[in-house]
């Protein structure tokens, strides 16, 4: 056998070797790592309405929701459409320690821009130590057809991972919010998800779930998630100014006499 022979079949057997499939077991294990590298970052929400009652506080739980992490102070982020169900919350953390919220801004519990559905929360840490923040990924790098992790608290239970690929990137005009940049995917997700991380296979966060395209109020194979870069944006904003400073545009309209 001559020496371009031998070449080719080196060359051969590398890029075969180069493009086998994943062993089941190192697909496994991708995503475990993936979930156990988010969960500390993911927090449980629970949501009061309050009201006074023969001179006493009541509380009165209005539903679940989930929250992401962004900071070791423990700034969290999740959905405005989370927050507004109520104005108390408890945050349970991955391990089962609970906190209670702390202003935000002056007596205010979250911040939040509407239009994009975004709201900041604030973990009364006390003495806690350091908490575990999400690592954000770059969003404009999903590919159609890419492995994501969501977790959540669907229907109040904590901590629940689910799994699936990127269908599309870019959505808008779905009508659950006035600025619309959705990652539509097929990953489970339900009530109480909202506000949860979506994050590839490394473990970076590349999204905020947020929304589901149902007719029955369950799952049916279309789920959106908020891009992690416009919640990186969004988040910097409200934490420096309260608000999102927009641009507009405008005019002053006047009578002139001739």
């Amino acid at each position: 056998m001559n020496n371009a022979i031998r070449v080719f079949l080196v060359l051969l057997a590398v890029m075969v070797g180069g493009v086998r499939p994943a062993h089941p077991a190192e697909m496994s294990r991708m995503f475990i790592d993936a979930a156990r590298k988010v969960k500390p970052s993911v927090v449980n929400i629970v949501i009061y309405r309050t009201s006074m009652r023969d001179g006493r506080r009541v509380y009165a739980k209005s539903g679940f929701g989930s929250g992401t992490i962004i900071s070791r102070e423990g700034y969290v982020v999740t959905n405005y459409h989370v927050v507004r169900k109520g104005d108390y919350y408890q945050m349970v953390l991955s391990d089962g320690s609970e906190y209670e919220p702390e202003p935000v801004f002056a007596d205010a519990y979250y911040v939040a821009d509407p239009k994009t559905d975004i709201a900041i929360l604030k973990i009364a840490a006390g003495k806690a130590p350091a908490f575990t923040p999400a690592v954000f990924g770059d969003s404009d790098r999903l590919e159609e057809g890419e492995w994501v992790i969501a977790v959540g608290t669907p229907y109040g239970l904590r901590q629940s991972f689910t799994s699936g690929i990127v269908s599309s990137t870019g959505r808008s005009d779905i009508g659950f919010a006035d600025i619309e940049d959705f990652i539509q995917t097929d990953v489970p997700i339900n009530p109480g998800n909202s506000g949860g991380p979506l994050v590839n296979l490394q473990g970076e966060l590349v999204g905020i779930n947020t929304a589901i395209r149902t007719v029955s109020g369950g799952f049916q194979g279309i789920s959106f998630a908020i891009p992690s870069n416009i919640v990186r944006r969004v988040a910097a904003e409200l934490l420096q100014y309260g608000r999102i400073r927009r641009g507009w545009l405008g005019f002053l309209a006047r009578e002139k006499r001739v």
